[in-house]
């Protein structure tokens, strides 16, 4: 019995695609960040810390998805401070500290560009 070489190179390449199928399936993929980077930032009793903005007009967190100024309630906590990396809340079960987990970021008063410190 013959075997056609045709029948033969679709046969190498069908096992090569299946080979390389199971190859991609392992390996991870270089642009996804790692998971500690999925992570929330800032995390205290329930209260997720995302960011803080602070300018000579307004200062506000962004705590549990929500944007809060100093005096503003988030579930059940009176925010009574924000800082550069910290935001102060005071809760039911006592006083709590939220910190950023990140370098702020500083704008300069006369820059449009942000500089880290």
């Amino acid at each position: 019995m013959v075997i056609n070489r045709r029948y033969i190179t679709m046969f190498i390449c069908t096992i090569g695609l299946i080979l390389s199928s199971m190859t991609q399936a392992e390996m991870q993929d270089p642009t996804k960040p790692p998971l500690q980077q999925l992570i929330p930032v800032g995390v205290h009793n329930g209260y997720v810390l995302t960011a803080i903005m602070i300018s000579k007009d307004k200062t506000v967190a962004v705590i549990n998805g929500k944007v809060v100024h100093i005096g503003d309630e988030i579930d059940n906590a009176k925010v009574t401070a924000i800082n550069s990396n910290t935001v102060e809340l005071e809760a039911p079960n006592g006083n709590l500290t939220l910190t950023l987990m990140i370098n702020p970021v500083v704008q300069e008063e006369n820059s449009k560009a942000p500089l880290n410190q």
